[in-house]
């Protein structure tokens, strides 16, 4: 027997799936045929109506089911003599084909799997990406509906207006097109992503422009919220103002792609060698490296490159090759990838892209692929199903003092948002015990509230938790497990500890004030002030499909199980499991899959083979009887 297939319509809303329409498969057996199959459902149940019979190739039969008891009627049909499993009825759809008239001329899209991503999200007006390089006709009728009022800025002339200077200056069009060009509207060809966009004019009608027009054109795009900068551009030195407008991306979550460049040499161009920038190369339409691709250890990601047919001056079309039309490629389908889960921000975005690559040449990363071709129907699948652990802080300096004199009938509350709807999985706040202190164990009270104008609003959960002794001078973060409580975020809201006495140990703050995202009451919730002495140590865990919060990664060590003295060799990664909680370790992939599992019977020093697996970003975590705990972002091979 193979089982009942059960996991996937009880665990997930699938619209794709009919669980009422169930395959029941028999063993392919002389003894089985189409009147016995049918006789045995039958028996079963009279209510279960046969809508097809099959024994060639393979014994099995479809019914529909009217009560949705599915788990009851499911396991009693696998209880059939001969049944060798039963599963549900999944629809498959076409990929979605723009009616656009050039579209069989774009070679590039489907290469990348762009249709089928297509079926899950074809982009967002939410999502803004920034085309630094030369003017976009953004009047071409292909290009028109992604502008809207403010186009974006011309550093060259140093005005607003970033149209090409005449019809040779094609490039920044050409670019805009394979990035964006309206989709569905029997003209011309079909962008990646349909996303809005704004042209930022740093280079003339030559190609040229200075590095530090190229800045501005970066900070422009960061300040006026894209979230994707496109640079299909380069040259062979760094600089030191370009590196710090680069970095200004980076830490503003910002993902940024530039063009390898098309010397076909050993060295990668600026800003594309950056850390903190995706080198993309090129690849012709026989998925080898293109001639003119730049190579190197910094090149990221490679896509098509060669013959891309798009958007020109003045509202025509053509074709050109070239890693800069590869870099759009890689910028369209990060922008897909941030259309279908918002909530990532741009490290998240890159880490996807790379895991998901499709891996070509030597194994792993290389220095003519990268992590591989950019691959947009994994990306997405990777976007809407990304690890689950988000920790949203609200401590952004270093605790130096408790809160000693405010508990007892004092409740503190901080205020945390989400882009979309999650679980609240836990709350965890820091408390410790000053020198001079007793400590006393006691009950807490944890509470979320909606937010009502900038303070806590209608109350949506409550309840206790035990507060140990925690040793005189030492810290500690204590976990509400909520995992069970089924209490769902969407928006902005607050949470809130309090507790019973005034005794140690007391609640830890920093000596940041932050006063409109921290508030206490000392009526119970009845009234509240904003407290302007710092921020309350106290954490969000929540489940959400979305990325690891990149700014307080390194700060997690604090409240982690697992240690934070990971090793991570060539075929080896070691870890220090501290507390006795812990009973399993997952390594999980971007994609969600657990690809390495060890059991844990007690702490130690731990191992776990890396042989085999593919270069890319990973996820250690901790869980307690199937309950996640935490994560730690490990990166493998990069």
């Amino acid at each position: 027997m193979m089982g009942v297939v059960l996991s996937v319509f009880m665990t997930t809303a699938n619209p794709f799936l009919d669980s009422s329409r169930i395959i029941v498969r028999f063993a392919d057996s002389h003894e089985i045929d189409s009147v016995s199959m049918v006789s045995a459902i039958k028996s079963l149940d009279n209510e279960l109506r046969i809508e097809k019979v099959r024994t060639k190739p393979f014994h099995y039969v479809v019914v529909r089911i009217k009560s949705k008891d599915y788990r009851g009627i499911y396991s009693r049909l696998m209880g059939i003599k001969g049944v060798r499993y039963v599963e549900p009825t999944t629809y498959y759809h076409a990929s979605h084909i723009p009616n656009d008239p050039f579209w069989n001329l774009q070679w590039g899209l489907p290469f990348i799997h762009t249709p089928a991503a297509w079926d899950s999200t074809t982009g967002s007006a939410d999502v803004k990406v920034a085309i630094v390089d030369q003017g976009v006709q953004y009047t071409h009728p292909d290009l028109d509906g992604h502008f809207g009022t403010v186009k974006g800025y011309d550093f060259v002339d140093d005005d607003n207006d970033p149209l090409p200077s005449d019809v040779t200056e094609d490039h920044g069009t050409h670019v805009a097109g394979i990035i964006a060009a309206e989709m569905d509207n029997n003209m011309g060809i079909a962008g990646v992503a349909q996303v809005s966009l704004y042209s930022l004019r740093v280079l003339d009608r030559e190609g040229s422009g200075t590095v530090d027009d190229i800045s501005d054109g970066i900070t422009w795009a960061v300040d006026h919220g894209a979230r994707v900068i496109n640079m299909s551009l380069g040259g062979p030195s760094g600089h030191y103002l370009l590196d710090e407008a680069c970095q200004y991306a980076a830490n503003h979550g910002v993902i940024t792609f530039a063009a390898s460049g098309n010397d076909a040499a050993d060295s990668v161009d600026y800003p594309a060698r950056y850390p903190t920038v995706v080198a993309v190369g090129a690849i012709d339409i026989d998925s080898s490296v293109a001639g003119y691709s730049n190579y190197g250890p910094e090149v990221e990601l490679t896509a098509p490159g060669t013959n891309i047919y798009s958007t020109i001056p003045y509202s025509d079309y053509g074709y050109m090759s070239g890693t800069s039309m590869a870099t759009p490629m890689a910028s369209g389908v990060a922008a897909l990838v941030i259309s279908e889960n918002p909530a990532l921000n741009g490290a998240a975005v890159r880490a996807i892209l790379d895991s998901t690559a499709m891996d070509m040449g030597t194994p792993g990363r290389d220095i003519y692929y990268g992590y591989g071709v950019v691959d947009a129907l994994a990306a997405v699948n990777a976007a809407a199903s990304y690890p689950s652990i988000d920790t949203l802080a609200n401590d952004n300096g270093s605790p130096y003092y408790y809160c000693a004199n405010e508990w007892g009938s004092y409740i503190k509350a901080s205020r945390y948002s989400v882009s979309r709807s999650s679980q609240l999985q836990s709350i965890i706040a820091y408390f410790g015990t000053p020198i001079g202190f007793e400590p006393y164990a006691q009950t807490g009270h944890y509470f979320v509230w909606s937010d009502n104008s900038g303070i806590p609003g209608s109350l949506l959960a409550y309840g206790d938790f035990q507060i140990p002794a925690v040793a005189v001078g030492t810290d500690q973060w204590i976990t509400i497990d909520l995992t069970s409580q089924g209490i769902t975020l969407n928006g902005t809201f607050w949470i809130g500890v309090s507790q019973e006495t005034s005794h140690a140990p007391y609640l830890r703050q920093d000596n940041v004030s932050n006063p409109l995202d921290n508030a206490y009451s000392s009526d119970g919730g009845a009234s509240w002030s904003y407290d302007t002495d710092g921020n309350y140590f106290i954490r969000a865990i929540i489940t959400q499909r979305s990325a690891v919060n990149e700014d307080v990664e390194h700060d997690m060590k604090d409240i982690l199980i697992v240690g934070s003295d990971l090793k991570i060799g060539s075929d080896m990664l070691e870890f220090e499991v501290k507390s006795p909680e812990v009973n399993c370790i997952r390594l999980i992939d971007v994609a969600g899959r657990t690809v390495r599992e060890k059991k844990i019977r007690q702490p130690g020093h731990f191992s776990m083979s890396l042989s085999g697996m593919r270069s890319g970003v990973y996820f250690l975590t901790a869980f307690n009887d199937g309950h996640l705990m935490e994560a730690h972002r490990v990166v493998i091979g990069r």
